[in-house]
């Protein structure tokens, strides 16, 4: 039976010259390692702007920590130019109450920088392009059956 999973978007303020800053859309992602039973889980920006699959804060990079990467990989940020990377393997799924919708094995691309690491964890299309999820400036509705294989 499907499901859905909603999301409210979360408040972001204002900007420094006090011009209401649009709301952000976000899901809750649950990550597991592949080598340990340890999860990490929190909220996730849905970014269409990100290739990858999962773009870690501090949190998540700590978790990832004595993991071997798969491989590396630069990104190109409009902004700093390429950024390498070590991307890792994990295991992901978005969480909702206490149901999950599996996601299989995802990416995670770490920056092996520490200045590029952001406080917010991104979601980008690896992961968004295999889900029917739909934004309304409100919510993020995923239904439980949406992902492709």
């Amino acid at each position: 039976m499907s499901k859905k999973f909603e999301y409210a978007y979360e408040a972001n303020g204002f900007s420094a010259t006090g011009r209401r800053v649009p709301d952000v859309p976000i899901v809750i992602v649950k990550l597991a390692r592949l080598d340990k039973p340890i999860v990490a889980r929190g909220p996730a920006v849905v970014d269409t702007g990100f290739d990858g699959g999962i773009y870690p804060n501090v949190k998540i990079a700590l978790f990832l920590e004595g993991l071997k990467p798969s491989f590396s990989e630069y990104l190109d940020h409009p902004y700093l130019g390429r950024v390498s990377c070590e991307v890792y393997e994990v295991q992901g799924s978005l969480a909702h109450s206490k149901a999950e919708l599996p996601l299989g094995n995802v990416y995670v691309y770490t920056p092996t920088e520490p200045q590029y690491l952001t406080e917010e964890v991104l979601v980008g299309r690896e992961i968004l392009n295999k889900l029917k999820i739909a934004l309304n400036g409100y919510k993020v509705t995923v239904n439980s059956d949406s992902v492709e294989k």
